[in-house]
């Protein structure tokens, strides 16, 4: 393993509960926020993050799942689909479905704008607060990594794939 040690999920989690409601939040901390929720509770590579698609999501009680058509480094032959499943926190304030219902509705104009200049809606989930454009893996991994810091985590030891590893040790405890 890259990392003897993890860095506590908790610290980024209760950074992230001080930015509620999602209402009260600008595009970019809205968008910091969900993304770095999704992650830590799916424990998702930035590829897989990259390949959501907001056609095929799914909230249910138990949190929100979204299935993963295009090929990802873990994709093999003759497997059933993958599933980003995000489980709901207690919390009002870490609800991923919550956030990422807030995130969509935030980010609709860039899809109707998108349409409106003649190009295909983007069907990531996760768009550009300053452009609109879909987000690629590094644009998604630097936006964990800005979490990771604004929270106190020191990203000179840590990289945002580390975010796979703390987050089931935090679920798990």
């Amino acid at each position: 393993p890259r990392y003897l040690v993890t860095w506590d999920v908790r610290v980024v989690l209760r950074f992230l509960a001080a930015w509620h409601p999602p209402a009260s939040l600008s595009l970019k901390q809205l968008t910091l926020k969900t993304l770095a929720l999704v992650a830590i509770t799916s424990s998702d590579r930035a590829q897989t993050l990259e390949s959501i698609d907001v056609e095929h999501s799914e909230i249910t009680h138990l949190g929100i799942f979204f299935p993963i058509y295009s090929l990802l480094k873990c994709s093999k032959r003759n497997r059933p689909v993958r599933v980003v499943k995000c489980v709901r926190f207690e919390t009002p304030s870490l609800d991923v479905s919550d956030y990422v219902v807030a995130y969509l509705q935030k980010t609709l104009r860039f899809r109707v704008r998108a349409v409106a200049r003649g190009l295909p809606k983007p069907r990531q989930l996760f768009l550009s607060y300053s452009t609109g454009k879909p987000l690629r893996r590094g644009s998604i991994s630097g936006y964990i990594l800005e979490v990771m810091s604004l929270a106190g985590i020191d990203v000179s030891c840590f990289k945002a794939h580390s975010a796979r590893g703390g987050a089931p040790s935090y679920q798990a405890s």
